[in-house]
């Protein structure tokens, strides 16, 4: 059947009555103000008039909807339901922020900055604001989730309200509509995932925001892993970006890590770089399975790095684990500048090193995953940060200042700056210690917090003092002022991460995840500075070798 053809006759059925209301304008004048008159008094001509224009207005809407439906293509109208919704997306999220700048603005009115009544009602209106945030991601999904799974990872710079509950972000995915892998198969295959692998699992072993992974076995039986993107994604974020220009900034980040080539691509090289680690394994892909939605590598049955019991069952040593795991990110950050930007736990797994020769306990080795997003530094920027590394290290301040504005932070926060790289207390903050009864007020590393302390001349009380001596009122008066200054801090923090390029934010982004690792595994005798150290040390011996080769 001829289905525009179809269409084009029921719009010329209404195309007489489109005259007629012209010619006759009074009469639908008057029925659209709907008069009081009653249907028992309109004349014949009046009645047939009104039923005309019943028609017209049901009649006509109806067609042009049949007329969009039968004449236009099933990607035609995909795609301009993906631009509306990403329409209604941005304008929700814009009133969500306004909604939040507005509740913020009146909660704090009328009250004095510094005060406990504003202290308070500040961080009652950072908690609705922040729930409003995460629901909002949660709900609308796709590139909003990436965004708020960005903002836990920048503790120092993010409230702690925003911190505790966006973390309820960090394992949620898109839902799959019915048949889209089949779609997205027959679009780069030609074939269902069935007839391309033996024994394709339906259920997926993964799911995180861009994607899903699959298991399966190629056709001469070995066992791979296919991550598929969700189908809508990469229109979804084109359409979202031209929407929010809030979003814009992640633009090309978020561009390449859509890429599975290029992922694959950073998998390749990331090997290359590290092969001489016997202790580390990148899964190898399969490119003759590998499109650009769709990436196929080698299966690794591992453990996420963050499963403290199941590594203990395998009697695998958290301490090894650890210290592999330092050395190879201080590999990627001082030697092969192609660093790893998103090593949250997800993305790191551990399995028996099968090689290990190890009589006592089982060698560890470290599986890295998901290479979407890397940073690639420049040879001067190791250079830079090699200098600052040992600068901090020796606490040689002058070295420190040129090192820390020579990469973009300001000349002012060059102490911060230094301690948010090496995540090492400097020698003149050790005497502001953190007490044990303060170590969960604030998500801050505890590096950042004596620095904050010594910012602010405060001396925490000794354990026996707090536990003993103050009341209630003052114990709680203890925990504002704390809270302040952290706040203050965050504020520095914040205005160094706007002025560093974005090489350092992904770089901040690695060790934050690395330390967080550490944190769960709670191992006090694993000597990061050292190890760190050893790494630089021989980073700046290949800069002399190449410098004396020039």
């Amino acid at each position: 059947m001829n289905y525009r053809f179809l269409a084009y006759r029921l719009i010329n059925v209404y195309s007489k009555d489109l005259v007629l209301v012209k010619q006759n304008s009074q009469l639908f004048s008057r029925y659209l103000t709907r008069t009081t008159t009653t249907q028992t008094q309109l004349t014949t001509p009046t009645r047939q008039w009104a039923i005309k224009r019943y028609a017209l207005l049901i009649g006509l809407p109806v067609t042009t909807f049949f007329f969009y439906r039968l004449s236009t293509k099933y990607e035609t109208r995909r795609k301009h339901r993906i631009v509306l919704e990403s329409i209604g997306r941005a304008i929700r999220a814009i009133s969500v922020g306004l909604r939040s700048a507005v509740d913020q603005k009146f909660s704090l009115l009328f009250k004095r900055e510094g005060t406990d009544e504003y202290i308070t009602a500040l961080q009652a209106t950072r908690r609705r604001n922040a729930k409003r945030f995460a629901n909002l991601c949660i709900d609308i999904g796709g590139v909003y989730i990436k965004i708020g799974q960005a903002f836990i990872n920048l503790p120092e710079v993010i409230p702690l309200e925003y911190y505790e509950e966006l973390q309820v972000l960090q394992e949620r995915a898109l839902r799959r509509e019915k048949g889209e892998i089949d779609t997205l198969f027959k679009r780069y295959f030609r074939d269902t995932p069935e007839n391309i692998y033996n024994n394709f699992n339906r259920e997926p072993i993964a799911a995180a925001s861009l994607a899903e992974v699959y298991a399966a076995e190629t056709k001469d039986g070995q066992p791979v892993a296919i991550k598929v993107q969700y189908s809508d994604l990469r229109e979804r974020y084109e359409t979202d970006i031209a929407t929010a220009w809030l979003l814009d900034e992640l633009h090309d980040d978020l561009t390449l890590e859509l890429d599975f080539l290029h992922e694959a691509r950073n998998a390749e090289r990331c090997r290359e770089h590290l092969k001489h680690l016997d202790y580390i394994h990148v899964p190898k892909v399969h490119w003759n399975l590998t499109k650009k939605r769709i990436l196929t590598y080698e299966f690794m049955s591992g453990i996420t790095i963050d499963n403290v019991d199941k590594l203990k069952e395998l009697n695998l040593s958290l301490k090894d684990i650890d210290e592999k795991l330092i050395r190879v990110f201080a590999e990627q950050i001082f030697r092969t500048g192609f660093v790893h930007a998103d090593p949250h736990p997800g993305n790191v797994h551990v399995q028996v090193n099968t090689n290990s020769k190890s009589k006592n306990s089982q060698r560890a080795q470290i599986v890295l995953l998901d290479h979407g997003l890397y940073e690639s530094l420049l040879s001067e920027e190791r250079k830079i940060l090699c200098d600052l590394w040992m600068a901090s290290i020796t606490n040689d301040h002058i070295r420190m200042k040129q090192t820390a504005t020579a990469l973009g932070a300001p000349e002012k926060d060059y102490e911060l700056f230094c301690t948010l790289v090496t995540m090492k207390p400097l020698p003149d903050t050790e005497q502001f210690v953190i007490p044990s009864y303060a170590k969960d007020w604030d998500p801050l590393p505890r590096e950042l917090q004596m620095i904050a302390l010594k910012s602010g001349k405060y001396q925490m009380p000794s354990e026996d003092e707090y536990q003993n001596e103050l009341s209630d009122e003052q114990r709680s008066d203890i925990r504002k002022h704390f809270r302040k200054l952290m706040d203050k801090k965050r504020t520095a923090l914040l205005r160094i991460l706007k002025q560093m390029p974005k090489t350092m934010f992904l770089l901040l982004r690695n060790l934050n995840s690395v330390r967080n690792t550490l944190k769960i595994h709670n191992i006090s005798d694993v000597d990061r500075t050292t190890i760190m150290t050893e790494v630089c040390q021989q980073a700046l011996k290949e800069f002399q070798t190449k410098k004396k080769k020039v």
